[in-house]
């Protein structure tokens, strides 16, 4: 009974990241791409996303499978969804607020 509370709390962590960072990446994606091209470029985000999830369903089975250790393979994405976002805060997605139309003054 604690494995089972012990991984619902962790799901229930990582689907708590997962939708912070929809909603900064969604944000993100809305403010700096044009409005005539948003759709499309909604619609590829969500199609490469989509297409990502078997291929990481076999990817992960396959691990365990030669493992035979569903904690380590869990430990190593852990490890791995830490340090993609530590890679990408080093690339043009770690200054996107350069790229932000800059606010106009506001008068009283």
């Amino acid at each position: 009974m604690r494995v089972v509370l012990r991984n619902a709390r962790r799901v229930s962590t990582h689907k708590q990241s997962q939708r912070v960072n929809q909603c900064l990446g969604s944000g993100l994606r809305q403010a700096i791409v044009p409005n005539h091209m948003l759709g499309r470029v909604l619609s590829v985000a969500g199609m490469l996303a989509f297409s990502a999830m078997p291929l990481g369903s076999l990817a992960g089975g396959y691990l365990i499978q030669q493992t035979h250790d569903v904690a380590l393979v869990f430990e190593g994405l852990g490890v791995l969804l830490f340090m993609i976002p530590l890679a990408f805060a080093f690339t043009a997605l770690g200054r996107a607020d350069r790229y932000l139309p800059k606010p106009e003054p506001v008068s009283p």
